[in-house]
């Protein structure tokens, strides 16, 4: 892994915090009334095509106020609203920098479209080999942030296991493996000592992880599919980072790292991704979902 000297992590995290500000006062300003809806190139579902001039004025805000430490450490910049301008992937500046910011400026563009809760802003500092250094996620519609050096590892605690929250995109909906999924998702939740399953699929990818980090019985997992979608780079990284600094488990659906710089694509389909609010679950659902581990 990429080594940063504490001066340079400390910058970093400075400009995370100030890239942040800079996309919350987007939010102070934005006349929703007068937003233009685009498509753009994406996955197959309507989240993953739609975005608005939000969007784009949110990651310019973001690299203007992260520009003068990337040129600083010379770190390179992966952007969801830029990489359409992408000719070739696996060229990208960001496989041969010591480092690179990776930015989601609006996760979740379709439920803040529809006036929900569940979007946000989400930066990552991400090595050379794809470990998250750091992780910022700004949730605008409380206000909330989560900074991955300012969480620790949660204090163990003894919970009742009533209910299992399974976080997922409604893109999964329309996926074959959806139906006997669900069907033998409620068993595998009673051999684990749950009485009850609960769905929750109103948030982007990032407040999903989010709402598993928040919980002590939950996950979300996208699983692996042929079709370009699955998730991209951007709505993974800055929350790898959060459960890193809490060590709580995330991975691919093998169970190996979240491929975070990855030069066959920005995309995340071929491997899903699996969080978890502990190892056990983390271990179990790599068991329960093997059988749908065809791609």
């Amino acid at each position: 892994m990429t080594s940063f000297s504490s001066l340079a992590i400390d910058h970093c995290r400075q400009a995370l915090e100030a890239a942040l500000n800079a996309a919350e006062q987007q939010f102070v300003q934005v006349d929703r009334q007068a937003l233009t809806i685009h498509r753009k190139r994406g996955g197959e579902s309507e989240a993953s095509q739609v975005v608005t001039d939000l969007d784009i004025a949110i990651e310019k805000s973001i690299y203007q106020a992260l520009q003068p430490v990337s040129d600083e450490l010379s770190l390179a910049w992966l952007g969801e609203e830029s990489s359409d301008s992408l000719e070739d992937e696996s060229h990208h500046s960001r496989l041969t920098a010591s480092a690179f910011w990776c930015v989601d400026p609006l996760d979740g563009t379709l439920s803040f479209i529809e006036d929900g809760q569940g979007y946000s802003v989400a930066i990552a500092l991400v090595a050379q080999d794809g470990t998250p250094l750091l992780g910022g996620v700004l949730h605008p519609p409380s206000g909330q942030r989560w900074l991955s050096w300012r969480l620790s590892a949660p204090t163990p605690a003894v919970t009742v296991k009533e209910t299992l929250t399974f976080f997922t995109d409604t893109g999964f909906f329309k996926q074959p493996a959806f139906a006997p999924f669900m069907q033998q998702l409620t068993g595998f939740a009673r051999q684990l000592g749950y009485s009850n399953v609960q769905m929750v699929s109103d948030r982007g990818a990032v407040m999903n992880a989010v709402g598993v980090l928040q919980s002590s019985h939950a996950f979300y997992l996208k699983l692996p599919k042929a079709n370009r979608g699955g998730g991209a780079l951007w709505d993974f990284a800055a929350s790898a980072g959060l459960f890193a600094a809490t060590g709580k488990p995330c991975s691919d659906a093998f169970g190996r790292p979240l491929p975070l710089n990855s030069a066959e694509s920005l995309y995340l389909n071929r491997t899903g991704v699996v969080f978890a609010s502990d190892p056990a679950l983390h271990s179990a659902l790599l068991e329960f979902i093997a059988p749908w581990l065809s791609v």
